[in-house]
């Protein structure tokens, strides 16, 4: 790309016999390379917070209370602001079932 910019020459010099679209097209092309690469990046990172969160259930820093199970046991399993407890539930009546 940089022997391509240092063999451009400018078309208002007697000449320059480069096309006007060259550039434009070579601009356009680079710009979609880059607007990819930053949607796969994007894509990537979402996908990875999105495997984390499953993996780690819920943040450290959530409130205490019902979640769905992240073990998908139960409809429902209790944090209790720094880990899950055995505390399970189906929404109408609670039952225990430790951790695996």
């Amino acid at each position: 790309m940089i022997s391509l910019l240092a063999d451009a020459c400018n078309p208002t010099l007697p000449g320059c016999k480069r096309e006007a679209n060259g550039g434009i097209l070579l601009v356009v092309a680079v710009g979609a390379i880059v607007v990819a690469l930053l949607l796969v990046a994007l894509i990537v990172v979402l996908a990875t917070r999105r495997k984390n969160r499953r993996r780690e259930g819920r943040s450290v820093n959530a409130a205490p209370g019902w979640f769905p199970d992240p073990v998908r046991r139960f409809p429902l399993r209790y944090w209790d602001g720094t880990t899950w407890t055995p505390a399970v539930s189906d929404g109408t009546t609670t039952g225990h079932d430790p951790m695996p």
